[in-house]
Parts: structure tokens; C-alpha cells; sequence
């Protein structure tokens, strides 16, 4: 388990490029080439679903709508986008392997787990778990 803001700029591991793992995994993520699943009810996704439907449950605001005259004619729900910076852990799933004949150790990793950061000034969010799983 890595948490994005507990390492120092100087310690940081798995930096690529200036920018953190999340970060890195973002583009791919993007491109639909790295399997994207909601981790509550364990669906494959795609990044658009979930800016569509709001899976992760981030804020969201209501904005009037106005007509030509000035006058209310309705509202409009705007949602924060899902973006590398809303998430403040990964957790990374390693299955290791001894090959006894090249007596050698080595691991693959099947998947990680995005975990969105939770929010001092909203108890509704700080108590939903808001995770997305990443299938390699």
C-alpha cells in the first residue's frame, strides 16, 4: 500500500517522470488499455461512466439555468471530474513466485486499488469506501 502524500519529494518511489504511480497509470487509464472496474459492485468500467454517472460519489453542485428573459428555467448538475490528484492511496496485489530451477524469485501484479481521499467537511463521503480497481 502506497500513500501518495506520506512520502517526501526527496524518498519518493516509483516517481516516473515527475510524476507519482497514479499519475503515470493515468494516461493508460485514459485509453481504456488498463481494465477499470467500481470496486463496490466489482463492473468493468470506463472513465467516461464513471464522470457520467458519478460511481465515485465526488461532489457535485446544482447551477441555475437561465432563459433569454433572465428567468429560471431549471438546473444543472455539475460533477468534479476523476482526476490522478483525488486519490491519496494504491494498493498494488503481488502473487510471488519461486521458479526452483533458475532458483529465482519473482512476482506479478494482477491488479491495484485507487482509494479516493476522504474529505474532512463532508461525513456522507468519509463514509462511503470510493475505489476503483485496476486490472492489469
Amino acid at each position: 500500500m502506497i500513500y501518495v502524500d506520506s512520502i517526501k519529494k526527496e524518498d519518493k518511489l516509483k516517481e516516473m517522470f515527475g510524476h507519482n504511480l497514479i499519475e503515470t497509470l493515468w494516461s493508460y487509464i485514459e485509453s481504456n488499455k488498463i481494465k477499470l472496474y467500481n470496486n463496490a459492485n466489482n463492473k468493468q468500467t470506463t472513465l467516461k461512466e464513471i464522470n457520467t454517472d458519478n460511481l465515485l460519489n465526488l461532489e457535485s453542485i446544482y447551477i441555475p439555468l437561465y432563459d433569454s428573459l433572465g428567468n429560471q428555467s431549471g438546473t444543472k448538475k455539475i460533477i468534479s471530474e476523476t482526476t490522478p490528484n483525488i486519490f491519496d492511496k494504491i494498493t498494488i496485489t503481488q502473487i510471488w513466485y519461486y521458479n526452483d530451477t533458475k532458483n529465482i524469485v519473482f512476482c506479478k501484479i494482477p491488479s491495484a486499488v485507487l482509494t479516493v481521499k476522504k474529505y474532512p467537511n463532508n461525513d456522507f463521503m468519509n463514509n462511503t469506501v470510493r475505489q476503483l480497481k485496476l486490472v492489469f
